[in-house]
Parts: C-alpha cells; structure tokens; sequence
C-alpha cells in the first residue's frame, strides 16, 4: 500500500527495535522459530525488519479486534464501571461489541412468598408498587457483562398471563417459546413469539385441543401402573392410596432445539441451517414434561408424576396479515406430536434389590437433547413413585441398595414416520376434563393426536467411575464450553507455531470425545458427601451406542446452603445452565477475552483445572455468572421486576420448582438484529 512505500523510507529505528526483540528471545525459542520459518524461505532477521510494516498496516484492525480486551483492562484498572447511567445508543454499542448478556426471564410474582411491608418500600430509592401476583410477563434485561449493571430492559409481551413457569429461546436467536396460562380456567400451552417483539399482545399456541386431550390420556393411562406401584409400596405402612386415575395439571421444564443440524452452541454455524420458506420458520423440536395428578381428595396425598412429550413445530404464516384486523400478525404453527413410553433398566453392576426398585421409576422429568445426536437422543431424570425410606438390609457392611430418588437416564428415540406436521384450531382444557375416560377411550385419543415411541432407557453409571450415589436437584444441561483455563497469548502462539498436525489432531480428538457433557446439580438432602449441601459436577457422555456408561466425572463447585429469600434454607446457587450464544464463532466472546487478559496477567484466580462459566439462580433472587467457587468472583444480576431489596421477604420471581426454566442467559451480539 501507499503507506508501506511510505513508512519504507525510513525503517531503521522501527527495524533495530524488531531486531532486538528477537534477540531478546530465548535461544532454543529463536531456534524453532527461525526454523519454522526457513521452511518458507524466510529468517528471522527478515521477519522483524518487516514487523514494524505489518504492524501499522494492520493497527486498526488489531484495535477493533482488541477493543473487548482494552475495555476490561481499563475498567479493571480504573475501577469504573461504564455501564452506570448507559443511554440506549451506548447499549447498543456495548451490545456489539459482545460485552453484555441478555436475560430472558417470567417477569412476575409468586404468591406463596410476602411483600415487603410500607416501610421497606418507603426506605427504596427506586419506587416500588406491590407486584401482581396473577400478572406474568416475559421481559428482557441487558446486563454489563463486566458488573452486573443493568443496560435496559423491555417487555417482550403483554399478555397478562395468569402463569408462565418457562422460558426458552430457539438455538437461532429468532423465537421466544415459553409454557404459560394466559386464562383462568386454563392448564397451560406452549407459546412461541418473536424475540425482537415489544409488547406483544398475543402468541402463538403450539399445542392444538387434540393435543391437549391427548396429553390428559396419557395421564390417565399411565396413572394406573404409578398407582399401583405406590399401593405395594405403601402396603407395608398400612396405607393404601386411591385408585383415581391422576389427569393433566400442567406443562414444564421445557428444550428447544434445530433437528437434524449441528448444534450453533456445539460447533455448529448458521451456514449450517435450511433455509425456510418465505412466511415460516426453520423446523424446531421442543421436549417437555407434562405434570400429571390425582385430584385432591380429603385424607389422602394425591399421586403426582411426569411424562415426556416431543413436539416438532414450525410457525407459518409470519408473512400474512390478518384478514380482518389490519397490523395483527395471521401467523400459526404447524405441529406434531410424539409422546415417549420408557420403563429404565438398572444402572450397570446393580444388585437384586437395586433392580427391583428400579420398577418404581415410572415418572420421567427434565428431558434434554444430546448435542451430537441431532435430536434423537434424550437424556432424563428417572423418579422413583414411592422412594424406599430405608435398605432392606439392616447391616451398615453390606453395599447399599437403596437407589436415590431422581438419577439421570439416558434414551434414544425411535425411528417412526413422523407424523404430518398439521394445523387445527387451539383450544383450552379445563382441569377435570376427560377424568372418567375408559382404557380404551384414552388409548384412541392418544393415536388420533400423537404417535406413542415406546423405548428402553438407561440409568447412567453410579458409584465408581460414575455418578455419585445421590439424588439429581433440578436438571441436568449439557454445556458447550467446558475446558481447562483458556492459554495465555504466548501459549497460544506457541501453539500455533510449533504444534504438529498429528498433535493439533489429537487435541481436536480429544476434545471431540467430551462433545456430549452435562452438568448436574446433587441433591442438598444427600449425605454422600460430608459438610457439603451440594455439589456441581459435569459428566460426559460416550458418542457409541447407549450403555450408561459415563467419562470424565469431575467437581466443578461445592455448594453451601444459606438464609435466603422467603427466610428458608436456600442452597447459594441452584438452577445452573450454560450461557448461550447464537453460534459457536462468535460464542462467549467475553468470556474468551476475559480469561485470556488474566492468565496473561497471571491474575490469581485462574486454576488449573476444568471448569464452566455458567448462569445460576442465587438464593436471593439474583442471576450469577459463575466461573469460580468464590462468590466474589460472581457477577451478579438483578432482575428489575419485582426490584431486588436483598431481604429476605422480598417477592420470589423464580420458586425453586421452576429455577431449571424460569430464566435463561444470552451472550451478545443477536445476529438478527
């Protein structure tokens, strides 16, 4: 360029500087570099006489490229924070450049917690009105991702629902879906709106009123094995349970996925994705659980427990206004319903008691996609209807043989023809409707609406080598980064110099075979571990076919319960879930950059050791970034409704039944936008 010609005029100073930069190395490194670039015909003593060239031809882009590194070093250093009193323009900047997160989260009240009395509300700086506890939206914060700070928030909806107990983004950042009851009378529905909407005042419905009916069958089939299985058990404390069959209550802990592409969070990219049909949607598969129960009756405990269902959907109609309401989206959703029958096997090495218990694991909760099988393959927690209270062997010498209530199984779908995906008008169930149906009755209205895949599970490996011998708490969520700490700047040049093909090969197969791992939280009220409450682990799974066996089980955290919100025992950080990001290219951008300043600074605390950043619920209602055990490392989040006081009686937006799904994390930038 004509700026070369003219820097080339005088070079000496610029080239002595490069010089004695390189003999400043350390004599075998000067060797390996030299020879690496002999084999192009190049010595070192040439590539530092062009350095400083290539340096101020490229300066601008090393700025725009290191921008995200300079911002951290600066707030870092200065201890300020840039992201107090942001306008939006300045929001949208910190926005692109990958410096902020956006939480989804059910912007609401839950009624079983207190309002803060007058005076709390009249010491807050902010003005606070008491929250609606029938008033459920879904909102959208963006955070700092340095501090914490809030940028701005928006409410995606303003539908006034009654409920909304998940939320959902789809993988390529254009649709919200959530679970929600927008009516009185009404169970709930799968929602799907567009994520860069405002106020919206109405969603899409993606469950049909045969699909609803379908569902309550199939509560009601399967109530009488659960029933059953709770009747021998309880047979020997001298109680019986009612025979009621239990009807569908509700709908939660919800997935969504691209089927049949590589995951954008996994290594996948958007070149990846089909492109659709102008007016519709890409092809999404969602898996949920439906809650089924008895209905209340009088002196006795009602039987509860869960399903898997799998939903594909794609929403048509985006391009269509509505006939007779100009500016009112005509948007629909084409759906298919596939309902999954599965009955665990015991896990490896099990004795005769262990697998005869393993028949009370009739109800299946938390399903998640195994990131390499496209979506044909789920992982799940298995509960037991009627957990054992004790080992039937006394002696404390023999192995135990009571199973923990909730383990972690693992099922491939089966092969069907998928059903047609189809459009019928959507409707709401009443909560009694449709107890009385007949076997044959409910067996006819689940084939009119869905295909039945009736499959074997596993139960995943416990004890050594496995899984800890103890209860999973909420769900397991597979994670896309995790890794030992990320390289300073010269290991990665080092790296990238010296390495072999034949190594780089090997890392990269390394790091293939520890593609599918999750991360699971164990339950507080275990005792296999002592003065802990709980512990974050991750695990991975083998790419061969289903066996239960599990690699790589390590300790992220340790966990320790505190006095949270709504004055109960609250474990510290519950809920966990990797952050998100729009594709793996542009994935974590701050977390990259971050880690990469600090290891290059040999900042403290950095270890040696495999680890996660990931998007917890604290016990008092905030949103951590966790990468370290160390709370003050976190980066705490708080949701602006209802605000966040610190106290124990503030109002909960997240109950811990719903924590897996009540929120969830992006990384910025939205490619859509």
């Amino acid at each position: 360029s004509e700026l070369t010609v003219e820097w080339r005029g005088w070079p000496k100073g610029w080239a002595l500087t490069g010089l004695l930069l390189c003999q400043g190395m350390h004599p075998e490194t000067q060797r390996q570099l030299e020879a690496k670039l002999k084999e192009d015909e190049y010595t070192c003593a040439a590539f530092c006489k062009e350095l400083p060239y290539h340096v101020w031809n490229t300066c601008p882009l090393c700025l725009c490229g290191l921008l995200p590194v300079l911002v951290v070093c600066f707030s870092a250093i200065c201890r300020l924070d840039y992201a107090t009193n942001v306008t939006d323009i300045g929001a949208q900047i910190i926005n692109k450049m990958g410096l902020s997160y956006t939480v989804y989260y059910t912007a609401g009240c839950w009624p079983q917690t207190s309002l803060l009395p007058p005076s709390d509300l009249q010491r807050l700086e902010t003005p606070v009105q008491h929250c609606d506890e029938a008033r459920f939206e879904i909102a959208a914060g963006e955070y700092d991702a340095l501090s914490g700070s809030l940028l701005r928030v928006r409410n995606v909806t303003d539908l006034h629902a009654r409920r909304i107990v998940a939320v959902k983004v789809t993988p390529d950042w254009r649709f919200v879906t959530f679970i929600g009851s927008l009516a009185t009378n009404d169970l709930g529905n799968l929602y799907a709106i567009d994520a860069q909407e405002e106020q919206a005042k109405e969603a899409v419905p993606l469950l049909t009123a045969v699909h609803l009916k379908a569902l309550n069958a199939q509560c009601q089939l399967h109530s009488k094995s659960v029933i059953a299985a709770k009747q021998a058990a309880s047979t020997a404390d001298g109680t019986l349970e009612e025979d009621t069959a239990a009807v569908l209550t509700g709908f939660r802990q919800l997935q969504v996925i691209i089927p049949d592409v590589p995951p954008l969070e996994f290594g996948g990219d958007f070149t990846s994705l089909p492109v659709p049909e102008q007016g519709s949607s890409l092809p999404y598969r969602a898996a949920f659980s439906i809650v089924c129960k008895q209905p209340e009756q009088e002196g006795a405990a009602p039987v509860e427990f869960s399903k898997i269902a799998v939903l594909d959907f794609r929403i048509r109609g985006m391009n269509i206004n509505h006939p007779t309401q100009p500016g009112r989206s005509f948007a629909w959703a084409e759906s298919a319903l596939r309902l999954v029958d599965t009955q665990p096997n015991p896990p490896r090495g099990a004795n005769d008691f262990a697998k005869e218990a393993v028949k009370r694991f009739q109800s299946q909760s938390c399903p998640r996609f195994v990131p390499s099988k496209e979506g044909s393959e789920l992982i799940y927690v298995a509960e037991d209807v009627a957990p054992a209270k004790k080992s039937p062997i006394k002696s404390v010498w023999n192995e135990p043989t009571v199973l923990p209530s909730r383990l972690v199984a693992q099922v491939q779908l089966p092969s069907s023809d998928n059903r047609r995906l189809g459009n019928s008008e959507p409707a709401i169930i009443d909560d009694g409707d449709g107890a009385d149906d007949s076997s044959g009755k409910e067996e006819a209205l689940i084939a009119s609406a869905a295909k039945a895949l009736t499959a074997d599970s596993q139960i995943l490996d416990i004890g050594q080598d496995g899984l800890p011998l103890a209860p999973v708490s909420g769900c397991p969520e597979f994670v896309s980064d995790l890794y030992k700490h990320s390289q300073s700047l010269s290991q990665t040049v080092n790296d990238d110099l010296f390495k072999s093909p034949a190594q780089k090969a090997a890392d990269l197969a390394s790091e293939a075979q520890y593609r599918d791992t999750f991360v699971a939280l164990s339950d507080p009220s275990s005792n296999s571990v002592l003065d802990v409450d709980a512990q974050v682990l991750s695990a991975s799974l083998p790419s061969s076919s289903i066996t239960g066996e599990v690699m790589g089980v390590r300790l992220l955290y340790n966990v320790q319960s505190t006095q949270g919100t709504g004055d109960v025992q609250r474990l510290m950080i519950a809920g966990c879930k990797p952050i998100r990001a729009a594709g793996r290219q542009g994935h974590m951008r701050m977390q990259y950059a971050l880690e990469t300043v600090m290891e290059t600074l040999k900042l403290g605390f950095v270890k040696n050791k495999y680890t996660a950043w990931l998007a917890c619920l604290t016990a008092d209602q905030r949103v951590a970034i966790v990468e370290s055990p160390k709370q003050e490392h976190w980066i705490n989040m708080s949701m602006p409704f209802p605000v966040w006081t610190g106290k124990a009686n503030q109002p909960i937006w997240c109950p811990r039944e719903h924590q897996e799904s009540c929120f969830e994390v992006w990384s910025n930038p939205n490619p859509n936008e």
